[in-house]
């Protein structure tokens, strides 16, 4: 505190959730974006299902991505809050 009007420092001060969240443990996120992402064209509708063959996963016309390998369900439940401890 200042000596000479008894008030905190802006940089003291805490932050209005420290109380609440003192002891809890460290949130550890995990960087869960794709490690590369491609654009593939198809020239016809007989080249994308034959594509859809290939790598083993159904598409539809309307699909926007997809992760290969596939992802299953979970693999996308282990990406939740974790614990270090």
């Amino acid at each position: 505190m200042s000596k000479e009007n008894n008030q905190l420092a802006l940089f003291e001060m805490k932050e209005w959730w420290e109380d609440d969240w003192e002891g809890m443990p460290e949130f550890v996120q995990d960087d869960l974006n794709a490690y590369k992402s491609i654009i593939v064209n198809f020239e016809k509708e007989e080249d994308f299902r034959e594509f859809s063959k290939l790598i083993k996963q159904k598409m539809k016309l309307t699909t926007k991505s997809i992760w290969y390998p596939q992802m299953t369900l979970e693999s996308i439940l282990n990406k939740r809050y974790k614990s270090e401890s």
